[in-house]
């Protein structure tokens, strides 16, 4: 079954975020407006008293006065970015907290272990009824991390980047490795299946891995007794069942048994793998 479904509040930060991330690398954005993004960002990372909280939104009709995995992830990748062009130690201090925050999150008590969308803004678990577990999360959470951990090791941070920062890597790697058969709910909480775009961002955050483990003293497979690199082949094996060559487009999300749910039509030829394109 397909579900349709309209889009929520939630999207709107979650656009305002992408759309930051697009445009800070254009050097024709004035730079009021980036400072003026980032400052809303700022306000919506300061609403909770709890250190290292990100509301996805101070709405409460409907309440989106939560911390969302994903989007924290998101945001602090932005305000990483930020950090390295201005040297604001306010951002700075937002960047600490976040990875303090997330240390304690993982060790939460959750229905869906790291899977878990969303925190409550006091830093106490969510309970209640809601689309669990959703995958892409720890996925998210783990590129940001290893942005924060590159620059943390190259900025005189590397005792805070070995003992709180590759914990987490290692816990949101191991999580994923082990439950890359478990269905997940879709980034709009909707659907329950195996997610393209799930499947891909873990695919990158494994992927980056191996770029960490490659070229630095990390090894992932003495801490996860595992072969990363075996371990990133089968998930690009996972990753190409979405690519449907005969129709040229993308299997958005298959159901627990493997069934097309939801497809993406009329994927344009260029955008596949050249030698998927249709001759």
């Amino acid at each position: 079954m397909i579900f349709y479904t309209p889009f929520r509040f939630k999207m709107n930060y979650l656009i305002l975020i992408y759309v930051y991330n697009i445009f800070y690398n254009m050097y024709f954005i004035n730079n009021n407006i980036k400072q003026n993004i980032i400052n809303k960002m700022s306000e919506n990372i300061l609403f909770s008293n709890y250190p290292g909280m990100s509301v996805a939104s101070p709405s409460t009709t409907p309440n989106y006065k939560y911390h969302w995995i994903r989007d924290s992830a998101i945001t602090m990748k932005i305000i990483l970015k930020a950090y390295q062009n201005t040297n604001n130690q306010k951002l700075l201090l937002l960047l600490m907290n976040y990875v303090e925050n997330e240390s304690k999150i993982q060790k939460l008590s959750t229905l869906s272990s790291l899977g878990e969308p969303k925190i409550n803004i006091d830093g106490t678990c969510f309970n209640e009824p809601w689309g669990r577990p959703q995958n892409d999360g720890p996925a998210l959470r783990g590129l940001t991390m290893i942005h924060i951990y590159k620059y943390f090791m190259n900025n005189h941070y590397e005792t805070f980047a070995n003992q709180i920062v590759i914990p987490i890597i290692i816990n949101d790697l191991e999580y994923i490795i082990n439950n890359k058969d478990i269905v997940s709910f879709d980034l709009w909480e909707e659907i329950k299946g195996f997610h393209f775009y799930t499947r891909l961002v873990q695919l990158k955050f494994i992927k980056e891995c191996t770029y960490l483990q490659n070229n630095d003293t990390l090894d992932f497979n003495l801490y996860l007794n595992i072969d990363l690199e075996s371990i990133y082949t089968s998930f690009l094996k996972i990753v190409s069942v979405h690519i449907d060559k005969t129709n040229n487009s993308y299997i958005s999300t298959f159901d627990n048994n493997n069934n097309t749910a939801l497809r993406l039509l009329d994927a344009h030829p260029a955008a596949l793998p050249r030698r998927q394109r249709a001759r």
